[in-house]
């Protein structure tokens, strides 16, 4: 198995994520797939005096999947929305 990158519009990337795995999950495939990450870190940001805490992406636009790739699966993840 190896890393892909697939690029998606920024704020859209944990809906990326979602998409691929029901794909995967409809078509029965889920031997071939590893893991899906939407890279992101924790961050305290001070507002108004109060310290707040959220969640801030890595690579904005991105999602990274660990998958045997082949023309299917390929061209099923191409053809997301």
């Amino acid at each position: 198995m190896n890393w892909y990158i697939v690029q998606a519009y920024s704020g859209f990337e944990n809906k990326v994520a979602d998409s691929i795995k029901d794909i995967i999950s409809k078509n029965s495939l889920e031997s071939s797939l590893g893991e899906i990450l939407v890279p992101t870190q924790k961050v305290t940001e001070v507002k108004k005096g109060k310290r707040i805490q959220r969640q801030k992406k890595y690579f904005p636009g991105y999602v990274l999947v660990k998958i045997d790739l082949n023309k299917q699966i390929y061209h099923k993840i191409k053809n997301i929305q």
